[in-house]
């Protein structure tokens, strides 16, 4: 996944949850406020519903898929 089409998803407007796939697992992202971009965007930091935080190199994550919708971004070859 490019940091452009993650940072797309984020985004856009109105927001629509997505699920993010990264090595067999999966993190759900239900509000933009959720996620942080580093400044190199190299690293994505998920904070989770249990007070936890998933940190993701952008690089590994596989896909994105949007939620109620078949749509899903793949990483680019």
């Amino acid at each position: 996944m490019n940091a452009t089409d993650f940072e797309s998803t984020l985004k856009q407007m109105p927001f629509r949850r997505f699920t993010i796939h990264i090595g067999g697992k999966s993190v759900d992202v239900n509000h933009p406020e959720q996620v942080l971009v580093t400044q190199n965007k190299n690293t994505v930091v998920v904070a989770l519903p249990d007070s936890g935080i998933q940190i993701l190199d952008m690089e590994l994550i596989s896909s994105i898929s949007l939620k109620g919708s078949s749509r899903s971004k793949s990483k680019s070859p």
